[in-house]
């Protein structure tokens, strides 16, 4: 089992992994925004004739933005209020483009997925590029201080997202790399070509957004699984015909102390329909012709095999670490619903990270590689398994002061239904 594991994690992670920290493009971006220099640019911009990697990457917001819907604030700013655009801070919008387009992107095919950009280097296209999605996104913040001519594309663009609305290449060329000549269309929406994988690729999966919505699809996964424990024979269609339960344990009895899901009941509600409206269609397509290793055609058995490996971890790489063995089977699922209904997986699982499992002091499974050392208190954070360990266990453990014994209770533990 644990080669599969392997091969399922490199597989997954390889497939859409998560956007770098690029810091050194960050600190550059918000050096130019802060001395104005981007005053300089603006024009450029807008009235290129040219393939600029700024106009690409201002079309690839919108594109990368397009299936999140009205959640898409979120994707910028975990902290900015939902539809609101204002909300979302100079250094949220320059730090998310410069993860986005910094050097992660390290062929031209990358840095302009659907069109053949312009630029004299690589790394030219790859600051550029984030240049112009961040020269888009500050142009709303609530702290911008730049008057940005792109504000006016920024709120149709916002609107089209919030209403489900598409916007069409017509729209944005009045907005940047407009060519103001009579008759002629800028090198950039001339060449530009949907049918590119390299644009299928980072259009359709979304790189690197909004890493805790992976972590709301996958609590929901393991909640499921905590229904057909506890009711016999539930799965995901009795689960989402009967959305209260699933209310009034993420979004009544545990909000408070578990606020995955947002700080309100009705947030947090609008969450888990959003999760449970795109989820369905991939999982019965992954339960009937895939399947994992324990099998296919049978959703009680991937439910009991995920009870069964809730407390399991695989040493995939040593990179990694110990990986929890559920966490693998849930994102094999997702990787498969990536592959086959791009547009639900990025509302599910926009980008995707490695869990794993914390050691000695760390307390949890948590996603990311980012461990929280336990002291007894209700630290709130979200993860993806509520606790490493059957609950309410004693743990030996020994460091430098010699052994002892270590008591795990879980304070992070939902209530309800057992979960």
């Amino acid at each position: 089992m644990k080669k599969i594991f392997v091969v399922l994690l490199c597989v997954f992670a390889g497939f859409i992994a998560p956007a770098q920290a690029d810091l050194d493009t960050y600190n550059l971006l918000m050096l130019e925004y802060r001395s104005g220099y981007w005053d300089s640019y603006f024009q450029e911009v807008e009235s290129s004739e040219l393939a600029l990697p700024e106009c690409s990457a201002m079309w690839e917001v919108y594109l990368m933005l397009k299936p999140l819907g009205a959640n898409w604030v979120n994707a910028i700013s975990s902290t900015a209020a939902a539809g609101d655009p204002t909300t979302i801070l100079v250094s949220d919008a320059i730090n998310f483009c410069a993860n986005q387009f910094g050097t992660q992107r390290d062929t031209m095919e990358k840095v302009c997925p659907c069109s053949a950009c312009q630029a004299d280097s690589v790394e030219d296209a790859q600051f550029r590029a984030a240049r112009g999605c961040a020269m888009l996104l500050t142009s709303v913040a609530g702290d911008n201080e730049l008057d940005n001519p792109f504000v006016d594309f920024m709120w149709m663009m916002a609107e089209a997202l919030d209403s489900g609305r598409d916007l069409s290449e017509g729209d944005a060329q009045q907005y940047f790399c407009r060519a103001e000549f009579d008759g002629w269309n800028s090198e950039f929406w001339y060449t530009l070509d949907y049918g590119l994988e390299s644009c299928q690729m980072n259009v359709v999966n979304a790189c690197g957004l909004l890493a805790p919505n992976c972590e709301r699809t996958a609590e929901i996964i393991h909640l499921i699984s905590s229904f057909y424990a506890y009711y016999g024979d539930w799965g995901f269609w009795e689960a989402d015909g009967r959305r209260e339960e699933l209310h009034a344990i993420l979004c009544e009895q545990n909000l408070t102390d578990f606020p995955m899901f947002g700080g309100t009941p009705g947030t947090c509600a609008q969450y888990v329909s959003t999760i449970m409206d795109n989820l369905g269609e991939c999982w019965y397509n992954y339960i009937d012709n895939y399947g994992g290793w324990w099998g296919s055609g049978d959703e009680g058995l991937f439910l009991q095999t995920l009870l069964d490996v809730r407390y399991s971890t695989e040493e995939i790489d040593p990179d990694y670490g110990p990986v929890p063995a559920s966490s693998t089977l849930i994102y094999e699922m997702l990787q498969t619903c990536a592959a086959d209904f791009p547009d639900n997986a990025a509302v599910l699982c926009p980008d995707n990270c490695i869990a794993v499992r914390c050691e000695g002091d760390q307390w949890g499974t948590y996603l990311c590689n980012t461990c929280n050392y336990y002291d007894g208190s209700s630290d709130i954070k979200g993860f993806i398994e509520e606790c490493a360990q059957p609950y309410d266990q004693t743990v030996p453990g020994s460091n430098n002061s010699g052994t002892f014994t270590r008591g795990e209770t879980c304070s992070y533990r939902l209530t309800g239904l057992g979960a």
